[in-house]
């Protein structure tokens, strides 16, 4: 630590340390371009790696919607066991994983066939959650439990 302040100092003394802005591609504000009507309560959004697809969770209803990014409609509602909260994509096994807090799971959804392929059971209810590629675990917070774990997605289990 005393060797970067040491830098730092040296630094801002013979003026070579420069701050710049960054660059944004456009001045403009965002705008909503399209809207699609879901199940209810929607809470979380995950897209596939290409982009053709989003899944979006709906907390009020024990399905997910695939919705395809190029019109905005609904490609199918996908039956789940629960309720749903948060949601996480896995590209790289064309995987969705969908946290359902009511029954104390998460669903593995294969993106290909829209078909849950596993159910992992847990101790407590699941919440957001999120995928690392670089090592292949899926985070998820677990509410109740005041936690987080982190699953292993090539087996499904903590």
């Amino acid at each position: 630590m005393k060797r970067l302040a040491a830098v730092l100092s040296i630094a801002l003394l013979v003026g070579s340390l420069a701050v710049t802005q960054p660059a944004y591609a456009s001045t403009t504000s965002p705008a909503i371009t399209a809207t699609t009507s879901l199940g209810s309560v929607p809470t979380g959004v995950a897209i596939t790696p290409t982009g053709s697809n989003v899944y979006v969770a709906n907390a009020g209803a024990t399905s997910i919607a695939d919705v395809a990014t190029t019109t905005m409609s609904v490609v199918q509602d996908i039956i789940t066991n629960a309720g749903s909260i948060g949601i996480a994509s896995d590209g790289s096994n064309n995987t969705i994983y969908v946290a359902l807090p009511v029954s104390d799971a998460i669903d593995a959804i294969s993106t290909s066939t829209n078909a849950i392929t596993d159910t992992i059971s847990l101790r407590s209810s699941p919440g957001n959650m999120t995928f690392d590629p670089s090592n292949g675990q899926l985070y998820a917070s677990l509410g109740p439990a005041n936690s987080i774990i982190d699953i292993n997605t090539s087996t499904n289990s903590l």
